[in-house]
């Protein structure tokens, strides 16, 4: 009588054990899923920021006197990742380099011109912006006037 005693108790400690496992490993896998879901959120939140900082800088090139000259340094990662910038003729547009194909744009209130390659990579995070007196309307970025 005593040994199906013990063997009961040790059957419903083994029960017991397992299903805190099942739900232990039911809670770190939405645990992982919200993480994941945060650093990505985090990813598009900088992304983002960038664009909107970039805008800023060109549309307050577009409204001041000619001659104005802004060096713009940029971050040489978001997040860790490698990321580019392609400047269109109205509109900034900040992507990451993984392959992922969502990027995050902007539209600006004037005319980019003097862009020649459109696209600020890794290797080169400093912006030149400037307002020439022979473009009143638009704004030159990383090129001489």
């Amino acid at each position: 009588m005593l040994k199906n005693k013990v063997a009961q108790s040790s059957l419903e400690f083994m029960i017991l054990l397992g299903v805190a496992l099942v739900v232990l490993i039911i809670f770190t896998i939405i645990n992982i899923t919200y993480l994941n879901i945060s650093l990505r959120e985090r990813e598009i939140t900088n992304a983002q920021d960038l664009a909107k900082l970039i805008k800023n800088e060109l549309n307050l090139a577009s409204r001041v006197e000619s001659g104005y000259i802004r060096k713009v340094t940029l971050p040489v990662k978001l997040d860790k990742k490698n990321y580019g910038i392609n400047i269109g003729s109205r509109e900034v547009f900040v992507y990451f380099e993984s392959g992922d194909t969502q990027g995050f744009s902007e539209s600006l209130a004037t005319n980019v011109v003097g862009f020649n390659s459109g696209i600020i990579t890794s290797s080169n995070k400093v912006l030149t912006i400037r307002k020439c007196s022979d473009s009143s309307e638009s704004v030159k970025v990383n090129a001489l006037c």
